[in-house]
């Protein structure tokens, strides 16, 4: 805290398959921390960066008001966000064509990505995905679960569903009426 950072993301390891941490667990060098220490740690970190000024907007991320990152904003809200990068995702607007939106993924392999790039040729992994509006709904509910407003808020100004809902969480009007128009699951809206 020495350098009074205006932003800190702090991210637990993710013990993911076919990944050296996960290697190193089964070899018997390294394994994942007990949830409770887990848990400790993460209370610990909260307070500590709190204490500093420090608030969490967000699952992993912490800011000074006015700091917290638009660009990560930009995912959480469902706004679009152009891809430039091997593995990189981008979501394209909402048109007449695609009323969700559209998601294209670039190629992972840092040199494909180049190889196409230098040929002039497109970086995108495979044809676009054009979201439903099952899916656009889904993934806005998921996402705004991630920051600190969370479903209260609501779909955002320029999300693909264009439209916001009162601040009421409620699951016959607002946030709930919403999600649930897209037919999600009966037991997700009862």
């Amino acid at each position: 805290m020495a350098f009074a950072p205006e932003h800190v993301s702090a991210y637990e390891l993710s013990w993911e398959p076919e990944t050296p941490s996960v290697g190193r667990s089964r070899a018997g060098s390294s394994r994942p921390a007990p949830e409770e220490l887990s848990v400790s740690m993460l209370e610990a970190v909260e307070a500590r960066l709190a204490s500093a000024g420090l608030g969490r907007y967000e699952i992993s991320s912490y800011a000074r008001p006015g700091f917290e990152s638009r660009h990560n904003r930009r995912y959480w809200e469902r706004r679009p966000v152009l891809a430039l990068g091997p593995g990189a995702v981008s979501l394209d607007p909402p048109s007449a064509e695609a009323p969700f939106g559209v998601r294209r993924a670039n190629v992972r392999s840092e040199r494909e990505y180049l190889e196409r790039v230098e040929a002039g040729l497109a970086a995108e992994a495979g044809p676009p995905e054009r979201l439903d509006a099952r899916t656009a709904r889904g993934e806005a509910a998921f996402l705004a679960l991630r920051t600190r407003s969370g479903s209260r808020r609501g779909p955002s100004p320029g999300s693909s569903a264009a439209r916001r809902g009162p601040s009421s969480p409620s699951r016959s009007s607002g946030w709930w009426a919403w999600v649930c128009s897209s037919r999600a699951p009966a037991e997700t809206c009862s």
